[in-house]
């Protein structure tokens, strides 16, 4: 998998923000797709370059590298820039790896074998460009990543979540990364899930808002950090289903109802308490959205209207929020910052939703 601009932004604003220094190592080494013109507009994303008049200023020195590991692609006809020198730009010393040195690796690393104990390096960044999905037992691969990361050491994953049948032995779930490192004790800084089509690439910050009718293939952008006690040999279980047995008490939550109050709990600690009136509105007016308003009675004082196709139930209420025909929330959708599908029937309504751009970005899932 290459670096193009959206991976490179990405990049940019994680250095930046974490003040990554010291030796990177990618698993794989990267081709780094970029245009002059978007590898200097990713350097000023994260402030690591800027102009003055016409003149370039680059943060870190890379004179090292640009002119000597730049080379030209005939076959697209734009030059483009090698690992080194993106990375060297935003400050770190870049190196790689693989199973063999047919792209000249730095260091030969078999991610498979559990055996890896004997390499001495031990980098302050590494990074999962889209290799471990090509290794057959990726579990050896987070050991081996464990290992060579020092205590603080940053581990970014760039790993196709969906769409991606056949690219390698497997598409990882974006709870697989979260909760392997949870259990292992590192601390999770980022987690954005990027969908792709011919049109470009999409970031979203939460999987709940992803317009699912839009898109080919998904990957997941995970940042975590390394801790003085983060292990790698902790097994997790899948939360949700932790949940569900309910440990020492059992839970009778149901899946459904824990899945929704998952998520508005995060609604609400992410949006709800940032000082910004939340404006939003339910779509479909059923039993979910009664449950829901009896469940989470804080949620409704931020819904302005709840949207139902049946014309039956136009001017009544629930918990004294009004209904209201589906037009009236198309009107007024510039005045509502998320609309909540509230139905077991929810994926036509969020495909058909998702084909109008006013909605982009506004839709949830419950």
């Amino acid at each position: 998998m290459g670096i193009n601009f959206e991976v490179a932004a990405l990049f940019a604003k994680t250095f930046s923000k974490l003040k990554c220094k010291g030796k990177l190592l990618q698993l794989g080494r990267q081709t780094v797709e970029l245009t002059d013109e978007q590898f200097l507009k990713a350097l000023e994303l994260g402030g690591f370059a800027s102009k003055d008049g016409g003149r370039i200023i680059f943060i870190n020195d890379i004179s090292g590298h640009i002119k000597n590991n730049t080379y030209y692609r005939t076959d697209i006809g734009v030059q483009y820039l090698n690992d080194k020198t993106f990375f060297g730009a935003l400050g770190v010393d870049a190196y790689s790896s693989d199973a063999n040195d047919y792209e000249n690796a730095d260091y030969i690393i078999d991610l498979n074998s559990s055996n890896n104990d004997q390499i001495p390096e031990q980098f302050d960044v590494i990074y999962n460009g889209g290799t471990i999905e090509h290794v057959f037992n990726p579990v050896n691969a987070f050991a081996t990543v464990h290992h060579l990361l020092k205590n603080g050491g940053i581990i970014i994953h760039l790993a196709p979540t969906n769409g991606f049948v056949d690219h390698g032995f497997y598409q990882f779930s974006p709870c697989l990364l979260k909760e392997y490192y949870q259990a292992n004790g590192y601390q999770i800084l980022e987690m954005k899930y990027i969908f792709v089509n011919s049109d470009g690439w999409y970031i979203f910050e939460h999987i709940s808002k992803l317009p699912f009718s839009l898109f080919q293939g998904a990957l997941l952008y995970f940042v975590a950090r390394k801790m003085k006690d983060s292990t790698s040999n902790t097994t997790p279980t899948q939360e949700l289903y932790q949940h569900l047995w309910g440990g020492a008490e059992r839970s009778d939550e149901s899946l459904h109802d824990y899945r929704q109050r998952i998520l508005i709990e995060n609604l609400e600690s992410e949006r709800l308490t940032v000082g910004t009136q939340q404006r939003i509105a339910i779509w479909c007016g059923g039993d979910f959205t009664e449950r829901m308003l009896t469940n989470f009675p804080k949620l409704a004082y931020y819904v302005k209207f709840i949207v139902d196709k049946d014309t039956r139930k136009h001017g009544s209420n629930i918990a004294g929020i009004s209904i209201v025909p589906q037009q009236y929330c198309i009107d007024n959708i510039g005045n509502i910052d998320n609309v909540l599908i509230s139905t077991p029937n929810c994926m036509p309504i969020y495909n058909e939703l998702s084909k109008i751009p006013l909605f982009n970005g506004k839709l949830i899932l419950l």
